[in-house]
């Protein structure tokens, strides 16, 4: 396969991501899903594609994504939240590419597709894959974070579905291996083993990799060029915040990081409480290394 593609980022070691601050972010999106691909798909390439990316190849990208629908080839599938439900949480690309989505009841899916591939959530599967995961990251950082995301706030990638992430902390790494490049050039054979689609995101802090990894196209790394600047551009909804947050703020016309930060904080610790002040506050570290 093609090697690690690089994009021009200006400096090879971008200063915001000093030797005491570099945090990266491996996201799983459609988690449902890829637990349960040996199943239902065919596995993906033997070794997942990590090309780094600035801010607006990574908004190229994602327009160039939205723009072009791809036609649904092959057996289309659903996932159901249970074996007694009709509550699909989750589609693959064929059954998007229908029309079929999570609004959907699995009769009005198979309405549309009659010969629908239907197959049950299996949050144990999903589980493994994280802590699989996990392992990996933990063969090259001692600082750790990992957790899922359920429904919400969507992800480049997402189809109604949650995700999971692991951050680990990758400052000693990097003058172990000598930058970027060659760290990800070591950790794609492992996680080559895993047969997962992955987004990536390196950031100051742990909360700024996950945005990052979130806006991320699937397969791509996306890495700050200047730190909290960076996130300007970046739409709310790759953000941690809670779905019902993000959906107010949009009703006031805040879209982005960028015209988030303008709002004082004080308006949005009485309108949205604490832990939103403090996750922007978190968000915006540069020196974020776990005590």
């Amino acid at each position: 396969m093609a090697g690690l593609a690089q994009t021009d980022l200006g400096e090879a070691e971008n200063s915001a991501l000093s030797a005491r601050s570099a945090w990266l972010c491996l996201r799983i999106p459609e988690l449902a899903l890829q637990a349960l691909r040996p199943q239902m798909l065919a596995p993906p390439d033997s070794e997942p594609r990590l090309r780094l990316e600035s801010s607006g190849q990574a908004k190229a990208t994602e327009h160039a994504k939205a723009t072009g629908q791809a036609k649904a080839t092959g057996q289309a599938w659903v996932v159901l939240r249970k074996v007694d439900s009709s509550q699909i949480i989750a589609v693959d690309s064929q059954a998007a590419a229908l029309g079929i989505s999570c609004n959907h009841t699995l009769a009005q899916a198979r309405a549309i597709a009659p010969k629908l591939g239907v197959i049950v959530r299996q949050a144990m599967r999903e589980d493994a894959l994280l802590e699989d995961l996990a392992c990996v990251a933990y063969q090259f950082s001692h600082q750790v974070l990992l957790g899922k995301d359920n429904d919400g706030n969507a992800g480049a990638g997402d189809a109604g579905t949650g995700s999971a992430w692991v951050a680990l902390e990758i400052a000693a790494s990097l003058n172990l291996f000598g930058g970027f490049t060659a760290l990800l050039n070591a950790l794609r054979p492992l996680l080559a083993t895993l047969m997962l689609r992955l987004q990536f995101g390196i950031a100051p802090n742990p909360d700024g990799a996950r945005v990052l990894a979130q806006s991320a196209a699937v397969g791509h790394v996306r890495r700050a060029r200047n730190w909290p600047q960076s996130l300007n551009r970046i739409a709310l909804i790759h953000s941690a915040l809670a779905p019902d947050t993000t959906a107010a703020l949009a009703s006031m016309g805040v879209h982005n990081f960028a015209a988030l930060f303008t709002l004082p904080m004080s308006g949005l610790r009485k309108r949205f409480g604490a832990v939103c002040v403090q996750y922007l506050t978190a968000l915006q570290q540069t020196n974020a290394a776990l005590k």
